[in-house]
This record gives structure tokens, sequence and C-alpha cells, in this order.
């Protein structure tokens, strides 16, 4: 026979075959309930369903082409209706719709994405020479009272005495300060004598959708505080650890933080809250990389060549932003944040400074909330930003982006009355590289498995 009609026929049992898939994936629940809450998005699974099905029947055309889900929505689609099945005919518009679905949310994604800064150029940012001080201003080892007319208050109290401890009250004299960015200012801080970057301020870090992303993160945030055990305990407000930690004082060891109170250990919610967490921090660090492209590359030269972990402990790869009155959207293919998160609330701090990892010295806060009762949020209503070395003050504000280099001597002031702060920050610690080098030795040695984060014990509370 000639070779045309071989090849037909073979091109016919192959179309054949394939219908006869489509039909078999149409009256598989798993497979249909998938597309339909998910879309596309959980591409493992469906292929692996219509590989073995594929396999079963003896279609063999899925090996010349990948991703076998991809193959088939494009190949249903390119045949006429009328020689497809009712089964193939509902498959194929289940398909349609959620092409139709998945082109909106793209456009609604990169809608959003551009609207609140995710997709922006890097900003360019007015630049200020400072030169180091020959003694810090405000002093090391102070709480800062910018009240110039009230006593100043007594020290915070005493809740944990392994931790550390300031009783020491400095009354501000703003004469000796050499700079003061007020709260309507954006800025690059840079030494006059080195060029060295020491700070960068941003304002309106999250250029549109703030109120949405604001009393979600808000309310998450003041949730969160209170599942976990706090850390600096002796300081005033609240702050807690997210993400990994280098483990108790007195036995340092990495993993995941294990400082949820008992009864949230196994709370119905622990996935949801924890990607709910890993979303907020996912949000700041995508501003940060798009609007300072410089500083993230920073923290990925100290985590991308090492495979230090994201945090992430969902391990889903994507953080979501939620809206109150339209779906939420998902995002995918951003690095996330680096693992050492902290949140915080009215949380403040005497002039210190901090060890970091190696080349990479950079701490990053994004101030959400910044409100007092009177109205009163500007300077006179205190916890200001100090960075001692070089006399300099950042006003606070809601929506405010502030890095800066830990191994400086920096402090955040006093709180006046009915001020309130709430925000998130990430470094990465010294302790924390530490840890996790010994980490690694370990799972060298056979004495963990890579990726075993929660091996450590219980009785974890850093300080």
């Amino acid at each position: 026979m000639p070779r045309s009609y071989h090849a037909s026929m073979k091109k016919q049992l192959d179309q054949q075959l394939f219908l006869q898939l489509t039909d078999i994936l149409s009256g598989n629940l798993e497979f249909v309930s998938t597309i339909r809450s998910s879309g596309y998005q959980n591409v493992e699974l469906l292929n692996q369903i219509i590989t073995t099905h594929a396999t079963a029947i003896g279609f063999t055309s899925l090996s010349n082409n990948a991703p076998p889900i991809q193959y088939v929505v494009s190949r249903l689609g390119s045949l006429d209706r009328t020689i497809l099945s009712e089964a193939s005919s509902v498959l194929l518009t289940l398909f349609q719709a959620t092409t139709t679905l998945a082109h909106s949310e793209h456009h609604r994604r990169h809608n959003v994405a551009v609207r609140m800064g995710l997709l922006s150029n890097p900003l360019e940012l007015p630049v200020i020479r400072l030169s180091r001080l020959p003694n810090e201003y405000p002093p090391r080892n102070h709480f800062v009272f910018e009240n110039t007319t009230d006593p100043i208050p007594f020290p915070p109290r005493l809740r944990d005495p392994t931790c550390g401890y300031c009783t020491n009250f400095h009354r501000l004299d703003v004469s000796q300060l050499v700079y003061t960015l007020h709260s309507n200012q954006s800025a690059l801080f840079v030494d006059a004598d080195t060029g060295e970057k020491i700070a960068v301020v941003i304002r309106s870090f999250a250029q549109s959708y703030f109120s949405v992303i604001q009393e979600w993160a808000v309310n998450l945030i003041r949730n969160s505080i209170n599942r976990r055990s706090r850390c600096q305990r002796n300081n005033p407000g609240d702050m807690a650890r997210v993400g990994v930690s280098d483990g108790a004082r007195n036995a340092r060891q990495f993993g995941w933080v294990l400082n949820l109170i008992d009864k949230f250990k196994k709370a119905f919610d622990f996935n949801d809250h924890e990607q709910n967490i890993s979303s907020l921090f996912g949000i700041f660090y995508a501003l940060l990389r798009s609007q300072i492209p410089w500083l993230a590359e920073e923290y990925e030269n100290a985590m991308s060549s090492i495979n230090l972990p994201r945090l992430d402990q969902t391990q889903l790869e994507q953080f979501t932003i939620p809206f109150a009155n339209t779906p939420p959207i998902t995002f995918q293919g951003y690095p996330l944040a680096p693992p050492e998160g902290y949140i915080a609330i009215d949380f403040c701090k005497e002039i210190h400074k901090d060890t970091h990892w190696y080349k990479c010295p950079w701490g990053s806060y994004w101030n959400i909330l910044r409100t007092q009762l009177q109205g009163k949020v500007g300077l006179e209503s205190g916890a200001s930003f100090f960075i001692s070395d070089y006399g300099l003050r950042i006003v606070n504000a809601s929506n405010t982006f502030v890095a800066w280099d830990i191994s400086l001597w920096h402090g955040t002031g006093w709180y006046d009355t009915w001020l309130s702060h709430c925000g998130i920050a990430t470094l990465l610690s010294r302790a924390t590289e530490k840890s996790w080098k010994d980490y690694q030795a370990k799972v060298m040695q056979g004495e963990l498995k890579n990726g075993d984060l929660l091996w450590y014990p219980e009785n974890e509370a850093s300080s």
C-alpha cells in the first residue's frame, strides 16, 4: 500500500486515541475539580493525570510535546467541534472558560503590580551626604526621649532577666543633630568621605492599594503577635520573630521559629496564617526589589549562592494580595523575602548596633501604621528612627520604608502619649549565618536531612 495511506491511518488512530483521552479526562473528577478550583496552576498534578491515562491507552504523542496540559488544551481547541463527543465538548468548554479567566487575571495582576510599584523603575532619590561624627549622637545605650517638656519616663519593666535590659534615658538636644528627614521626604544617605551608603528612606512605599494592604497587614500582625512568644522582652512594645530562627539562647540551632503559644501550635488555620505572613513579607520584598534593586542584590548575593531558604514555611513560593470585595491576586515567580523576619507593635529600642551576615549589613523595615488618637503623628509624638554615627533622625510615618546599615549605632525613639506603630522588618544577622553553617555541616555529616528545619527543641525563645 502507498506510504500516504499508512500515514493517513496512523493520523486517524492518533486522533481517535486523543479523543479517547479527552473523554477520559472529562470524567476524571480530580482533573476537572483541580482546573475549576485553580486553573492551570497545579501543573504537576494535571500533567501526571494526563500522562497516566495517555500511557494506559497507548497514546504516545505526548512524548514529543511538553507540558502535557498545554498540549491537550491546544490540540483540543484546534479540532472541529462537530467531531467531539459530548464529554470532550464539555471539557473544551471548561478549557476555554479557564483560559479566558487566566487571561483576565493576568491583566488584572499586571495592572495591580504596576500601580502598587512592583514593576516600577528604580527610584531616583535625593542624595544626602553626611560625615561621621567623632562621638555618636544620640549617645549609645540610651533610650532617646524626644519630648522637650514632660518628665523622663520610668524605665521599662524587667520581664526577663536573661535578656538585655536598658534603663538609661537621654532627652534629645535637637541642636546636636546633624540632619532631620521629615515625614514627607525620601532620600539616600551616603558617607561624605567614603561614598558608602548609610541608609535609604522611601515614603509611599506601596504606591497604590495601600489602604487595602494596611488594614489586612495590621490585623495580621496583631493576630500573629498574640500567637507567639515575644523576643526583646525587656523593651517597650511587642516584637516577635517569624520565618527562621537561630534557636534557643542555650542551644543555637537553625530552623523555623517554634515560638507559637501552646494553644496555637495546632490551630486549624496554621498553614493559612503562615502563608499570610509569608505573603506580607513577599509584598514587602517585591516592592524592595523593584524600587531599590541594588539593595535586593545585596540580599540575593548572600542568599542565592548557598540556597538559603526564604520566608516561606508553607513552601508555596508565592504571595497573595487580599482585596475586600474582589478575589485576591496571587503572584508567583518572585523571589520571596529573606528568611529572618520580625513583626512589631509599638516597639522601642535604645541606641545599639547589631552584627550581620558577612558582606550583607542591611536591615530593612516597613512602617505600615503610625497613628495617634489626636492625629499628632509628626515630630511631636516621638518614635523617630536614629542613626547616631551620623547624627541622623528619620521621622517615621505610615507606609514608610527604611533600610540601614545595622552595624551603625541606631535605635527607635521613645513613644509619646497615644502614639502607635505597627510594622515588619527583615535582616540577615551574624547569629543566623553561623547557625545556618552549623546546620549545613550537620546535613553533610548525615545527622540531618536537607530541608529538615523543625528538628530543634521546642523551648526556642530568642531574645
